[in-house]
């Protein structure tokens, strides 16, 4: 504008300059990602166990709307941009960030604010289980939200002008360097703090979820029988089926013990979830799979638990057996697999009281394989689940190995979009941060241009720069690790269910890229910092 250019022609040049930028941007994208893609598609079914190949392909459907929506973006944020020149004077423009700014000022109330909203939602999410965990989420997230926000535009200004206050910290070695814009530099990234904070744990939460989900569903399903047929009363090919999976398992070569179990059921309402097996059917279970073994004695009983996620079952002293008007006391509440198989609540009781359970109880078997996870049973888990699923009406069979693959199939491709959506933010939050580091590179330069004349060394300089580049990098990151583990941790509340494993493994691996995406930003910085100050 000042060699005769029009404030039109101005926006007209910057609206242009967006645009051009952004059509590079989407086309580099979108080649950027097929290529990629291909990468993906070749290694994700080896990844995730999939019996399927997937064939590349190029979505043009995807490409249109992908290209469609991004030019829509980029032509309002160009617009925007143009828009901004009529609110700025062009000689502010130029100037920039080097016209002296006031010292930012923290409100006490804002600070204790943020402090009092972040511990309210920690603890709000941390007390709460069950359902309540559902409840809560909503008010939580507003709180810590808007506690986040208050945190990097109050509380960090505020505990930045304490430290300063402290004169024998203050002026100890670079820390007076360090401290000296560190808060302009915190209120004129709040914005993007928070946003990087609140993208991250989103990321965070999101593959922790589908992390614990997945541990979840595996615990559910794993026990140590390999196969296990049900037959109920009345079922005429119970014998043609035993007979059928002992061929199939020899055919394919497959070691197995093998044990059956006799169980009994009543339709009463106050046992209706409750079964029955017999003290010496239990004692052949525990010898099978290694499990410790109770006795009991008559008019006494043993609860086996499932000791599977989720609320505990309601624990009974004592069971009142109908029609018999005889009460039995549970002598033991113990953890066991056959919990899991059997499912429901299953007491062992003496062969004698198993033997008096007539009117009103309906038996059935339990025939259960153990063998040594050889390869095939997947294939013979297949076989044997399509041929007996269609007498499903008197008899069920399941094969450990082959429902897992199943759930695999199912489960596998959910996780792997999901674990790279997460990933996908997580980088976009890592672009963000290195843009607005190497936008303040001309501020830096002017900076330690002024402070290098006093004598800064080119060590000092390195461990200055590496401080603040800490702080951009880790407390964003720092804040959203915390507020995912609660997060977290509050989910498996809901569940009750440990996520605490899960937590820590998706977590470190967060942190650990990081660590090496700070370390490789810190290196070329610094280089490029000492090569416009020429030192060495």
């Amino acid at each position: 504008m000042m060699l005769g250019m029009t404030k039109y022609q101005l926006k007209r040049l910057i609206f242009f300059e967006n645009i051009m930028i952004g059509i590079g941007a989407i086309i580099f994208g979108i080649l950027s990602g097929m290529l990629f893609s291909g990468v993906l598609i070749f290694a994700a079914p080896m990844i995730l166990k999939l019996d399927i190949s997937l064939s590349y392909y190029i979505p043009m459907k995807a490409i249109v709307v992908t290209s469609i929506m991004f030019f829509i973006l980029f032509m309002i944020i160009s617009l925007f941009s143009a828009g901004m020149i009529r609110k700025n004077k062009i000689m502010k423009l130029f100037r920039g960030s080097a016209e002296a700014k006031p010292e930012p000022k923290a409100s006490i109330i804002s600070s204790i604010l943020a402090v009092v909203l972040l511990s309210a939602g920690y603890i709000g999410a941390l007390l709460s289980h069950g359902a309540m965990v559902f409840i809560m989420m909503i008010p939580v997230t507003t709180v810590v939200t808007i506690g986040t926000y208050l945190l990097y535009k109050q509380l960090s200004v505020f505990i930045i002008r304490l430290c300063k206050k402290s004169k024998r910290f203050y002026w100890t070695q670079t820390n007076i360097i360090t401290l000296s814009d560190l808060a302009y530099r915190m209120r004129d990234n709040a914005r993007m703090f928070f946003i990087v904070t609140i993208i991250s744990t989103v990321a965070f939460s999101a593959i922790g979820t589908l992390v614990g989900f997945a541990s979840m569903t595996k615990e559910i399903m794993e026990r140590p029988i390999a196969f296990h047929y049900h037959s109920k009363q009345g079922n005429s090919n119970e014998s043609q089926h035993i007979q059928m999976i002992d061929k199939g398992l020899k055919k394919h070569n497959i070691a197995a013990s093998k044990t059956n179990i006799s169980t009994k059921k009543t339709e009463e309402q106050s046992l209706r979830s409750a079964t029955f097996i017999k003290e010496s059917d239990y004692k052949e279970y525990a010898k099978l799979t290694g499990e410790p073994f109770n006795t009991v004695a008559n008019k006494e009983v043993v609860f086996l638990s499932a000791n599977i996620p989720g609320p505990a079952m309601k624990e009974r002293k004592e069971i009142t057996l109908p029609n018999m008007n005889e009460h039995l006391k549970v002598k033991k509440v113990t953890s066991s697999s056959l919990g899991k198989i059997l499912r429901g609540n299953v007491y062992v009781i003496s062969n004698n009281q198993y033997d008096s359970l007539q009117d009103g109880f309906i038996e059935t078997k339990d025939y259960m394989y153990k063998t040594e996870r050889m390869k095939d049973e997947i294939e013979i888990g297949k076989e044997l689940t399509h041929q007996i699923k269609p007498h499903q009406e008197h008899s069920t069979f399941s094969a450990e190995e082959y429902e897992q693959n199943q759930s695999l199939q199912i489960a596998g491709p959910i996780l792997f979009v999901g674990f790279f959506i997460g990933i996908v933010f997580f980088v976009c939050t890592g672009s963000f941060l290195y843009f607005r580091l190497f936008s303040d590179l001309e501020d830096d330069v002017r900076l330690f241009e002024m402070i290098r004349k006093v004598g800064l060394t080119s060590g000092e300089l390195s461990k200055v720069v590496t401080i603040r580049l800490a702080l951009l990098f880790f407390v964003p990151i720092g804040v959203a690790t915390l507020h995912g583990a609660v997060a977290l941790t509050a989910l498996g509340q809901m569940f009750e269910y440990s996520l605490f494993k899960e937590n820590t493994v998706v977590l470190s691996i967060f942190i650990g890229i990081q660590v090496v995406y700070f370390l490789l930003i810190r290196s070329r910085y610094v280089k490029q910092l000492k090569e416009r100050l020429r030192m060495h």
